[in-house]
C-alpha cells in the first residue's frame, strides 16, 4: 500500500474550505512533497474556474507531467469535487455539466490518472428519483473508460445494500468504491459492512471524526484504525491510502507527517 496526500494538504489553505484546489501554489507542493518523501498526490478539481484547472488545459497537463518527472510524484486518482457543487440530476438536465464531467475524465487519462472519484454524498447524495438518470449517464462513459483503462469510483453515503445495487447496475470492471474512513462514521457502517464494501474499493481516504462528527487528527476520533488495518490485511488490500486529514492553523507539513507516521505504524504490523 502507498500513502499519499489529498492535494493542498502540504500548503496553507487558500480558501475558507478545508479542501480546495490550491490554484496559487499547486506547483510548489510537488517540491514540498518530494522533500518530505511523499510520492503520491490525489488531484482536486473544483467547479469554480474548472476549465482553467491544469488538468483541463494542454499547458497545465504539460506542466504536471514535467513536475511529476522532476520530483518523482505519482498522481493516480482525482477527486471530482466539482460534482458536489453542481451534480446533474433528473430535475436539472444540464448537458453542459455532463460535457465538463466527460472532458475532465478524458483529460485525466492524458496524464495517466486511472481513478476518477465521484462524491455521491452531502449536496450530491444520490436520491432515489435520480438513480436511473445517474446510472444512464454513467453507462454513457463506459467506452471512454474501457479505451483509457480508467475506473470511476463512488464515494457515497449510501447503505451497503444500495451500494451493491448501484454497482450491480454497472460494469464491475469500470466502477467501484472510494472508501472514506471518517465518512463511514457518519454512515454508521458496521465492521461487517466495511468488510463487504472493501471488496469493491480501489482507493481509500483516511480521516477521523469525533463524537460531533468533526474531522480531527488520526487517532483522536472514533474510527477504529487498528481493526480497519487488520481487515485490509485480511482482505489483501494493496491499493492507495490518501491522507484527507484535519487541517491545522500552523504547520501543514508537520501535521501531514504526524498523520503519515500514525498510518505507517499499522502497516508494519
Amino acid at each position: 500500500m502507498k500513502i499519499g496526500i489529498m492535494q493542498g494538504r502540504l500548503l496553507k489553505p487558500e480558501t475558507n474550505h478545508i479542501q480546495s484546489f490550491p490554484k496559487n501554489n499547486w506547483e510548489k507542493e510537488f517540491k514540498i512533497a518530494n522533500k518530505n518523501k511523499i510520492r503520491l498526490i490525489e488531484w482536486i478539481v473544483d467547479r469554480k474556474n474548472i476549465l482553467k484547472n491544469p488538468i483541463n488545459t494542454k499547458k497545465g497537463r504539460s506542466k504536471i507531467k514535467k513536475l511529476k518527472k522532476i520530483y518523482k510524484i505519482q498522481i493516480e486518482s482525482l477527486t471530482a469535487d466539482f460534482f458536489l457543487q453542481k451534480p446533474f440530476t433528473i430535475d436539472k438536465k444540464n448537458k453542459n455539466e455532463f460535457y465538463i464531467f466527460r472532458k475532465t475524465l478524458e483529460n485525466c487519462a492524458k496524464i495517466n490518472i486511472k481513478f476518477f472519484i465521484v462524491p455521491l454524498l452531502e449536496t450530491a447524495s444520490l436520491k432515489k428519483k435520480d438513480e436511473k438518470f445517474f446510472i444512464s449517464k454513467m453507462k454513457r462513459l463506459t467506452n471512454i473508460l474501457k479505451k483509457n483503462k480508467q475506473i470511476i469510483l463512488f464515494e457515497t453515503d449510501l447503505s451497503l445494500y444500495k451500494i451493491q445495487k448501484l454497482l450491480s447496475s454497472l460494469p464491475k470492471e469500470l466502477f467501484g468504491i472510494n472508501f472514506d474512513t471518517g465518512n463511514s462514521l457518519d454512515c454508521g457502517y458496521s465492521q461487517t459492512d466495511i468488510k463487504k464494501i472493501i471488496k469493491f474499493t480501489h482507493n481509500i481516504h483516511l480521516k477521523d471524526k469525533n463524537n460531533k462528527l468533526l474531522t480531527v487528527k488520526l487517532g483522536d476520533g472514533l474510527f477504529n484504525f487498528k481493526n480497519f488495518f487488520k481487515l485490509l490485511k485480511n482482505e489483501k488490500y494493496e491499493k492507495n491510502l490518501i491522507l484527507q486529514t484535519a487541517r491545522t492553523t500552523s504547520n501543514q507539513v508537520y501535521n501531514i507527517l504526524t498523520n503519515k507516521r500514525f498510518v505507517e505504524k499499522f502497516l508494519k504490523i
